[in-house]
């Protein structure tokens, strides 16, 4: 009877971890969302800054000025990134941890009276 119900707690104990994978996985993709609209609505602003443009060396400076734009918006993101992989990658082990505890305080069905 031990073995089964074992293997029942591991079971629960996975289930669990899934729910929480999928959790993740929702802001995950709530995640790439912000990061493509960040992106798209700088996108926006450059062309219309190149559009405003009167002469060359004021394209050439709109130019320089996207760039540098750009770069500071993929560090960010980057960032923002890295932070968020920190943090799911520690509520997921702490996730773990809490299960495996509870798991283990179960009693197993069957030995409560060994």
């Amino acid at each position: 009877g031990s073995f089964a119900a074992e293997r029942r707690t591991q079971e629960a104990v996975s289930h669990l971890e899934d729910i929480k994978m999928q959790e993740i996985q929702k802001d995950r993709v709530v995640l790439e969302e912000v990061k493509r609209q960040s992106t798209e609505k700088l996108l926006v602003k450059h062309s219309s800054r190149l559009a405003n443009c009167r002469t060359e060396s004021e394209v050439q400076k709109a130019r320089a000025m996207n760039l540098l734009e750009i770069q500071q918006l993929e560090r960010q993101l980057q960032q923002m990134t890295e932070t968020k992989n920190d943090m799911w990658y520690s509520e997921l082990e702490q996730w773990r941890q809490t299960v495996q505890m509870a798991a283990r305080q179960l009693p197993t069905m069957g030995d409560e009276y060994g």
